[in-house]
């Protein structure tokens, strides 16, 4: 996948095995209406997603639609929920975390 995607990574996507999550633009973001009813975000992130799906078109492989999620505010990888605001751990590991028992001697 790496080879397949070398000319959208780092900066337009990222390889984990087989997801592929696609990057949305940094710093500030563009609200501006650029086309009617589109903002610049938008259309920056699908550009950004045509871009990875016309390279893995090339390269013969294709995309489980049923496991693909497209244009979703925030995604789930590998324990991060990754987001507008950068990269978190996901609530459920943090609470699992925070309830972990504490070692006792026996």
């Amino acid at each position: 996948m790496s080879l397949v995607l070398k000319d959208e990574i780092p900066d337009d996507a990222a390889v984990y095995i087989d997801d592929i999550p696609i990057k949305g633009q940094k710093g500030e973001v563009n609200f501006d209406m650029v086309l009617p009813g589109i903002r610049g975000y938008v259309l920056d992130h699908l550009q950004r997603l045509d871009r990875v799906l016309y390279s893995l078109e090339l390269a013969g492989l294709t995309v489980a639609a049923g496991k693909s999620q497209f244009a979703v505010p925030a995604i789930k990888v590998v324990g991060y929920i990754c987001d507008i605001e950068g990269r978190h751990p996901a609530t459920a590991k943090v609470i699992k975390i925070i309830e972990w028992p504490v070692p006792t001697i026996q």
